[in-house]
């Protein structure tokens, strides 16, 4: 005989999973899965193929002016970073300032997005390059786990091309997952070292610990940056809808994601405004 406690835990568990729910687990679970027609996933993200030495990988491209309805102020601060034409107001702005002058025009911000810690899958990398009046997102993606080694291929080829690197906790984290998953694929990945590369984390840290909640990226969007997130999807939630993707071929679900990717580019560069402001 069940006691009235485990009556109640599984009665929560029959409704879980008559919703679509596994135990502990978000919305995005489905127990089962509503058919679709596979498509490609250029039918909700238009792009291309760029064929490298290992293989192809899928391309999206963007403009920020097309992505975002207020870029004209963020590009206008950018261009006065890129001209030196700024008078930093906190104490160590000049020397964040000193780091960027020089290299600002050609900078290539970085942000991935992995199926977890180290020693997992990368299948999206996301670039953000600022051209004359406006930002170009280029974000490679792979449409199995067999294209991260193309992935990382064009990755290479675009990492080659910057003066500098600007990240968000990039320093620990990005190049380092970038450089192994090389490693693991046998390409050489040293075109990393050495380069001057921002670590936008370590400055957000310098500037305003103890004033914000947290020093996330998506804290400091809200409580800095005043920018509140719409159509996002909470990042433990999309290592399972790659996965899911990969096992469906049905790309519905990814344009959140790389949305969230681009949304992370865009907020580094807002960052720098207010730390020179």
């Amino acid at each position: 005989m069940f006691s009235p406690k485990l009556r109640e835990e599984l009665s929560r568990l029959i409704a879980e999973r008559r919703l679509g729910h596994a135990p502990g687990e978000g919305l995005l679970y489905e127990a089962r899965e509503p058919y679709r027609t596979p498509v490609g996933v250029e039918e909700y993200l238009p792009g291309g193929e760029a064929h490298t030495d290992s293989g192809p990988v899928f391309v999206h491209e963007c403009l920020i002016s097309g992505f975002k309805d207020n870029a004209g102020p963020l590009r206008a601060g950018y261009a006065k970073i890129e001209s030196g034409n700024v008078e930093p107001k906190w104490e160590l702005g000049g020397a964040l300032l000193g780091e960027l002058r020089g290299a600002a025009r050609g900078a290539l911000f970085l942000d991935l997005e992995t199926t977890g810690l180290h020693g997992s899958t990368l299948f999206l990398a996301g670039f953000l390059t600022p051209v004359s009046g406006d930002f170009v997102v280029r974000q490679l993606f792979a449409r199995d786990y067999s294209e991260e080694k193309s992935l990382l291929h064009e990755a290479k080829r675009v990492l080659e091309s910057c003066d500098m690197l600007i990240s968000f906790n990039g320093k620990s984290y990005d190049v380092p997952f970038l450089k192994e998953r090389a490693a693991y694929h046998r390409l050489d990945l040293s075109c990393v070292d050495g380069k001057p590369h921002l670590d936008l984390l370590h400055w957000s840290r310098k500037r305003w610990k103890g004033s914000v909640t947290d020093c996330r990226l998506k804290t400091l969007e809200w409580e800095i940056c005043r920018q509140r997130r719409w159509g996002d999807v909470p990042g433990d939630q999309i290592p399972g809808i790659y996965h899911r993707y990969v096992r469906t071929g049905d790309p519905y679900q990814l344009v959140p994601v790389f949305h969230h990717n681009v949304l992370d580019l865009v907020t580094m560069v807002e960052l720098i405004d207010k730390l020179l402001g």
